[in-house]
């Protein structure tokens, strides 16, 4: 084989292996897919606070903490655990993929939301870890953006729970 042919064999391979490390996000849930989810009212008087936290394992074992008050106030903590169906957890990994979420390119905002809700959510999938910043500080696009995951992530968490909440 000449000098040519082989350097183009070898810059092919090389090219395979890139596109290969590059290579798009999974259509199917991976197995380590995880969602960690934060929320709070934003800046209330204390009788009024409160916030949660959702974690959803990739078995779709989820667990919500509910917690009223402030943290000096010491609060009180309500645990709920949930089970995500495969069903379910397979569709919203399929939506995020879909709408394109998983990315970390958030676009932030110079005009914050002050005193508005803090929030956070973190997705890990196929070995890559995804934050989402505050919404506060979100731009007004991604803020849209934002708005449609939360609702997709509040739906994993069953209606009895949310019910359970409000009382």
């Amino acid at each position: 084989m000449n000098r040519g042919k082989r350097l183009l064999h070898i810059l092919v391979l090389v090219g395979i292996f890139i596109l290969a490390a590059c290579s798009p996000i999974t259509e199917t849930r991976p197995g380590d897919f995880t969602l960690y989810y934060y929320w709070n009212t934003g800046a209330l008087p204390p009788e009024y606070y409160y916030q949660y936290e959702i974690e959803i394992d990739p078995d779709g074992k989820g667990v919500l903490t509910y917690k009223k008050g402030y943290e000096e106030d010491e609060g009180q903590n309500e645990i709920f655990t949930f089970q995500v169906e495969e069903e379910q957890w397979d569709d919203f990994y399929s939506w995020l993929r879909t709408n394109k979420v998983l990315h970390s390119n958030w676009k932030e905002s110079e005009d914050v939301l002050v005193g508005g809700s803090a929030t956070s959510v973190k997705i890990q999938a196929g070995g890559e870890k995804y934050v989402i910043p505050s919404v506060s500080v979100l731009s007004s696009n991604d803020r849209a953006v934002y708005y449609e995951i939360e609702e997709q992530i509040e739906q994993l968490v069953p209606v009895e729970i949310w019910e359970q909440i409000k009382e």
